[in-house]
């Protein structure tokens, strides 16, 4: 009787293992539905962005002004490309290439001005620890 009794739990405990895993996918599943929702929600308010912009850079050009459409220009490019990573998960190279577009590289003047200071700096610090060595050294000698 006591071995039907564990028999009894264990088929309890499955089942009740079982109502919890299809707890989990239907929460997993509600998840992803309301990200999807999100994303298409997301994709919707920058077409509509695009669309405003659409419509200011051809009254721009309809008037000739040309900076002024090539500006909008951009800023739908710009969008078009933000909606097209909507939803997707940036990949830690994807985010390098992003920093790396907001580098801004010496020139060859400012290059060779902060390698001179560097050796300054390298030289300036060699002889300071040298002097100090020195320095004990000579009291060590005293003592």
């Amino acid at each position: 009787m006591e071995k039907d009794m564990t028999k009894e739990e264990k088929r309890e405990a499955k089942l009740k293992e079982k109502e919890e895993r299809l707890a989990e996918k239907e929460k997993s599943q509600k998840v992803r539905e309301e990200q999807k929702a999100r994303i298409a929600a997301e994709k919707e308010e920058i077409e509509d962005k695009i669309d405003d912009l659409l419509e200011e850079r051809d009254e721009a050009r309809h008037n000739k002004d040309k900076a002024r459409a090539k500006e909008l220009s951009k800023k739908i490019n710009k969008l078009k490309n933000d909606r097209k990573r909507v939803g997707k998960n940036n990949s830690f190279f994807d985010d390098v290439k992003e920093e790396m577009k907001l580098v801004r590289w010496p020139n060859k003047k400012e290059i060779l001005k902060y390698s001179i200071a560097s050796l300054l700096f390298v030289v300036f610090f060699a002889l300071f620890f040298f002097a100090i060595d020195l320095l004990f050294a000579l009291i060590k000698g005293l003592i």
